[in-house]
């Protein structure tokens, strides 16, 4: 518990100090122009050996080519069952035919604090409030109990490379804290994150693709490249 109550006050220490070196680039950037920020996340984290993965669709606004706000819907994709995370719905102690899934809405905020011609590095907030369910089979009729309320919150660092001016890669490395379930859940399901993948930046696309526009340019410029 100790190493999670750091981690989380190391997040916010490095947040202070983002926010206090670039107090005046956040008042630039919610006064400069705004474009849309769509997202499909896949995080990973590991519990009792097994890989949870937990995809999400987001959609927000960004301000400035800094700030980034906005919300959207998650869930588990990873099949959980035949574990000790999945007690039976009748109290006893089986594990045959159980499965555990989640969903939450989640809310999010990423503050770019470096960038430049190939590097961009950005410190990610969210948090998410939903419900989880347990499933069980009993005479090949499911029988299920839902209502668990959870709460979770996943602070992270994204570093972003550009292989060139509108394509790149990028990763996601922060920490999964579970912060309200039945059934203890919590113990289980605090642990790191990661994900990585390939990223296109749409505005540079644009502009690559109609460099002469007015309206395109007045959009989404001037190019970063």
């Amino acid at each position: 518990m100790k190493k999670e109550i750091w981690i989380i006050y190391f997040h916010f220490f490095l947040i202070s100090i983002c926010a206090g070196q670039y107090r005046d680039t956040l008042h630039k950037a919610f006064s400069s122009a705004k474009t849309v920020d769509g997202r499909y996340e896949s995080k990973n984290s590991f519990a009792k050996g097994e890989r949870i993965e937990v995809v999400s669709f987001k959609l927000g606004v960004t301000f400035g080519k800094k700030v980034s706000i906005g919300g959207g819907y998650a869930s588990l994709n990873s099949p959980l069952n035949a574990s000790g995370l999945i007690p039976s719905l009748n109290g006893s102690i089986s594990y045959e035919k159980n499965s555990f899934s989640f969903r939450y809405l989640c809310y999010y905020i990423d503050f770019i604090f470096h960038k430049n011609k190939r590097w961009q590095l950005s410190s990610q907030v969210e948090f998410g409030a939903g419900f989880s369910k347990f499933e069980r089979l009993n005479n090949g009729e499911k029988n299920t109990k839902t209502g668990n309320p959870m709460f979770l919150y996943n602070p992270a660092i994204n570093i972003k490379f550009k292989i060139f001016k509108w394509l790149g890669a990028g990763a996601t490395i922060g920490y999964r804290f579970m912060l309200l379930n039945e059934n203890n859940l919590g113990r289980q399901f605090n642990s790191p994150l990661y994900s990585a993948g390939i990223l296109v930046w749409w505005d540079e696309l644009a502009l690559a693709i109609f460099p002469k526009s007015k309206k395109i340019n007045a959009r989404f410029g001037p190019s970063e490249w």
